[in-house]
């Protein structure tokens, strides 16, 4: 039996502490300073116990009692284990957290997470757009083009982390957004569509750091209103 505060995290992992942290943030017991603090702690964690001091004081399951439920271990904490030098389980891990969050995008805990890293990573065309929502900028660059998409939702929730990179964000008109929970420290960040919705159109809230990263929402330019009327005809 091993120790699973021992044992080390992935992204998965990270991923879901960092949604857990947001809903914290969103019910008020986090400041702006302090959710950005942790969050950055997370990304440096290495093992779920490096995870566990990161949400000791919150009413949140510390993730290496997670961990060793999800994974079989005992009642006392301790995760049965395959012998040293396997591969950890990532997928059935994943899979564990989806049936306990729900699909990808349902919930702060479980976001669709879009991630430049040193490239670039793209939304666009006919898609379904879930209600929680993870941009990261990196070094590259992510764009969501969300005039063909399709949203059930009212409210939109994105979590924005910059970095170096560019995020932009295409709406159709009628659509708003409110980006003043986003700090841009030596980043910027441009508004350029309404704060309100028309009735019954969405509104997209945005929140995090651009850290030196930009921010762009807005409705489409002229070469992509004449891409999309061509593509309507």
């Amino acid at each position: 039996m091993t120790d699973p505060t021992q044992m080390r995290a992935g992204n998965v992992d990270r991923d879901r502490v960092i949604g857990a942290l947001q809903q914290a943030y969103a019910d008020g017991r986090l400041s702006d300073d302090e959710l950005a603090a942790r969050i950055e702690t997370v990304h440096s964690a290495r093992t779920f116990g490096d995870l566990d001091d990161v949400v000791e004081d919150l009413p949140i399951t510390r993730p290496s009692v997670e961990y060793a439920a999800v994974m079989g271990g005992p009642g006392d904490g301790l995760a049965q284990r395959e012998p040293v030098g396997a591969p950890a389980p990532q997928n059935e891990w994943a899979a564990a957290l989806s049936q306990q969050h729900g699909p990808v995008g349902s919930s702060p805990d479980n976001p669709m997470v879009l991630d430049a890293g040193w490239s670039s990573e793209k939304r666009e065309g006919a898609w379904e757009i879930p209600q929680f929502l993870r941009l990261r900028g990196g070094v590259g660059s992510v764009k969501l083009d969300c005039t063909e998409a399709f949203t059930p939702h009212q409210v939109i929730h994105l979590w924005v982390e910059g970095d170096l990179g560019s995020i932009t964000i295409v709406v159709p008109e009628g659509w708003a957004a409110d980006a003043n929970g986003v700090k841009k420290s030596w980043g910027s960040i441009y508004v350029k569509v309404p704060g309100e919705p028309t009735m019954g159109r969405p509104i997209i809230v945005a929140n995090g750091s651009m850290g030196a990263g930009s921010l762009t929402i807005r409705h489409p330019n002229w070469f992509e209103r004449k891409r999309l009327e061509k593509k309507l005809r």
